[in-house]
């Protein structure tokens, strides 16, 4: 049987888009497996090809081979029917499970099965052995369909929004070979709702030519305007609404700042018009998603990055491990975070950052005005945190681990595969 020592296994990640400019995470991960596993393909329902100026590790991707499974109503329905007449058995019996699989909802079923139909033609003509998903929604059931389909083994890994509010199916879930969380707090909760399945705890990390080659301490002098920065889609979860309370906090209290919030999503009109009706417009400002040379500048230059995020009360989301604290980290800018579970491993309160109560806009400010106290700290709170993340978040080490347990768990998932 072949392992990690065998480059010429042929490994597979099915994603949604590709790349995504929200999941460097997912890319980081990617690029490193490759590095084992040369061999490897990505394929991905829709293509997105100008995103790559945003991601870090985009030059170990250039080459990669990708496509999208979707290739026009035509070209798809002729996959389908070429299925239908190579392998009638299988292909009815995918289609009659997808359907029990989602207890007779059809839409859902006939929208996967579609889909994992066509991902399943790619899986054949390159030989594909084993498939690894990201988020345990849609991606996940797609994979555990195609690789059903083709009497493969496959893998997931979760994170935040598919943990808590995603309703994972628990087939999906527990017959993958393994399923990977970035987070303790997911962990916790995959063991709970899931029991039968074999779920392991491996942290994210940074790509090691963007961050980990930083030796030098960013200079920082005693600041007179406070420099804030935070970062993330515009939604609920992310808590920029209680930044932007923050911010007209420090305003009353004449502290002298400048905050940039860069993201993209649905609530930009509702948070512009927070700032404005505020009167903050000289102070804060929301800024594009920014090429990542451009961004890790940024994150340079500030001084704090604030992250107030939050459990979205309507939904239950929560972030895992925010990326942006790993890189704001890594270039020197100090953390001030909201005090949810996730982030309690990397932000210790006057130690490696400054912790406020999640939800509490004067916690907030009183945490920013704590860290600009102690500005004449910063360059030890640097060394510390940097310490956290070479323990915890080392590219070498977790790339390791993860390739490690994707290979273990090929074992359990090929004596234990499905047959249609």
């Amino acid at each position: 049987m072949k392992n990690s020592s065998d480059p010429a296994l042929r490994i597979a990640y099915f994603v949604d888009t590709f790349p995504q400019r929200t999941e460097n995470f997912i890319l980081r991960q990617i690029a490193a497996v490759r590095e084992f596993w040369p061999a490897l393909r990505v394929y991905c329902r829709r293509a997105a090809p100008d995103n790559w100026p945003y991601v870090d590790c985009r030059e170990a991707l250039a080459d990669l081979p990708h496509e999208p499974i979707h290739a026009g109503v035509v070209r798809d329905l002729s996959v389908h029917l070429g299925e239908m007449i190579r392998r009638p058995r299988q292909y009815l019996g995918l289609l009659i499970y997808a359907v029990r699989l989602h207890h007779g909802r059809l839409l859902p079923a006939a929208r996967r099965f579609y889909q994992a139909i066509l991902l399943a033609r790619f899986l054949f003509e390159d030989r594909i052995e084993h498939l690894h998903a990201h988020f345990i929604t849609e991606p996940s059931t797609v994979t555990h369909l195609a690789a059903r389909y083709c009497g493969i083994p496959y893998s997931v890994s979760a994170h935040a929004y598919d943990i808590w509010c995603g309703k994972a199916i628990s087939q999906v879930v527990e017959q993958a070979s393994v399923c990977v969380v970035c987070n303790k707090e997911g962990y916790d909760q995959l063991r709970t709702t899931f029991p039968k399945a074999r779920v392991e705890l491996i942290q994210h990390w940074l790509y090691p030519e963007a961050h980990e080659s930083t030796q030098q301490e960013t200079p920082r002098p005693d600041p007179h305007a406070l420099r804030l920065i935070s970062a993330g889609r515009y939604v609920p979860k992310k808590g920029f609404n209680i930044l932007i309370n923050a911010c007209a906090i420090l305003k009353e209290g004449d502290v002298s700042f400048t905050c940039e919030i860069v993201g993209e999503g649905p609530l930009k009109s509702a948070l512009a018009n927070q700032i404005r009706q505020a009167g903050l417009d000289a102070q804060v400002r929301l800024l594009s998603f920014e090429p990542h040379d451009v961004f890790r500048k940024r994150l340079a230059r500030s001084d704090l990055l604030v992250l107030p995020c939050r459990i979205d009360p309507t939904q239950g989301d929560r972030d895992g491990i925010p990326n942006v604290l790993l890189e704001a980290i890594a270039e020197g800018c100090i953390p001030v975070a909201a005090d949810l579970p996730s982030v309690a491993g990397v932000v210790q309160e006057g130690q490696t950052g400054f912790v406020f109560r999640a939800e509490e806009a004067l916690g907030c400010t009183e945490a920013i005005l704590r860290a600009h106290a102690r500005a004449r700290e910063w360059r030890s709170m640097t060394t510390s945190s940097r310490a956290v993340l070479a323990a915890h978040f080392s590219a070498s080490r977790n790339s390791r681990i993860f390739v490690k347990a994707l290979d273990d768990s090929r074992t359990i998932g090929l004596s234990s595969r499905h047959k249609l």
